[in-house]
């Protein structure tokens, strides 16, 4: 199972790099900006967690 500090660390860690990523693309004027990459971000690192999570409690059972 992924431990709070696990996900926390995993969640932050991806919005700190879309945050990265979404402040060049808005420094350059493109389309997309921050807040889409960072939602984006955030949502693909939390079903990840979750994903992981059901998987191992899934082994653990057996």
């Amino acid at each position: 199972m992924v431990e709070f500090s696990e996900f926390m660390l995993r969640t932050l860690f991806a919005g700190a790099c879309a945050l990265l990523f979404g402040l060049d693309r808005e420094a350059k004027s493109q389309r997309l900006c921050a807040h889409t990459y960072i939602l984006m971000a955030l949502g693909s690192a939390v079903l990840m967690s979750v994903a992981i999570s059901f998987s191992v409690s899934a082994v653990a059972k057996d």
